[in-house]
């Protein structure tokens, strides 16, 4: 009854007023309310004047639970400005550290590849502000470890930055381009060697010694199989001449008479 007479009031619509709350719910991770204004109609995906859902502001809080809602009723899991502002859900709540909140977004198929204003993407962020478990969470996920952002920077330079070896070499395993500049022109590898990062520069080395032990690795199988072979081939001929039939037999027939003399 409240509702009705505050829309005519405001001369909003009831939905509007159901929108306006659940955007209030979200924001403060009540769960409870966000419930009942989805019930009474509000849109999950109804965008404020900066273009933000009440997903990005789920996340951008940590209310796991009340993002989960959302995303259960429909929400645009990519939901936020793209390619600006604070980017996407993804993108902000990566910034924020809130890591449950990535993993859902993230086994929800968010886009791991839209950016913030800068062109960073999740994993940049995620490097860039310390958050070092979820960086190597998002990195496990298969992203794209060699994107550069509109400052010059890959996730391995963000990395390196902090002087964060672990997580650079981490970077490098997973196939971070050392060879790239970053904003002040050095690649990431002489960047090591002047910082004295011992163990970024012993997992390039590892790394550019790779092909070699790969090829040195498929001559050694191809050995083993060719001497395998070649003992099989041995194994059989053995048998061969362990198991050899005599000629046969010739027979005459009954028919015939005695040899003549």
């Amino acid at each position: 009854m409240l509702r009705k007479i505050f829309s005519k009031i405001s001369g909003k619509s009831e939905r509007q007023l159901a929108t306006e709350a659940l955007r209030a719910a979200a924001i403060k991770g009540d769960l409870a309310r966000a419930r009942r204004e989805i019930i009474r109609g509000a849109e999950v995906d109804a965008k404020d004047v900066n273009d933000l859902t009440p997903l990005y502001f789920a996340v951008s809080r940590g209310y796991t639970e009340v993002a989960r809602l959302l995303l259960d009723k429909g929400a645009d899991v990519d939901a936020g400005t793209p390619g600006g502002g604070s980017g996407t859900a993804l993108t902000v709540a990566a910034y924020s550290g809130y890591a449950e909140c990535v993993k859902l977004l993230m086994d929800r198929g968010a886009r791991h590849d839209l950016t913030d204003y800068d062109g960073r993407t999740p994993l940049h962020v995620a490097v860039y502000q310390g958050h070092d478990d979820l960086a190597l969470h998002i990195l496990s996920r298969g992203v794209d470890v060699n994107s550069v952002s509109r400052s010059g920077n890959s996730p391995l330079h963000e990395a390196m930055n902090r002087d964060n070896q672990e997580l650079s070499a981490a970077l490098i395993r997973a196939g971070a381009d050392w060879t790239l500049k970053d904003r002040w022109g050095a690649p990431a590898e002489d960047r090591a060697i002047a910082k004295q990062l011992h163990d970024v520069t012993a997992a390039i080395k590892y790394e550019k010694e790779r092909p070699q032990r790969e090829a040195a690795a498929e001559a050694a199988a191809a050995l083993r199989k060719a001497q395998e072979y070649a003992a099989a081939l041995a194994a059989a001929d053995t048998l061969q001449n362990d198991t050899a039939l005599p000629p046969p037999l010739k027979l005459r027939r009954r028919s015939e008479g005695p040899a003549s003399p």
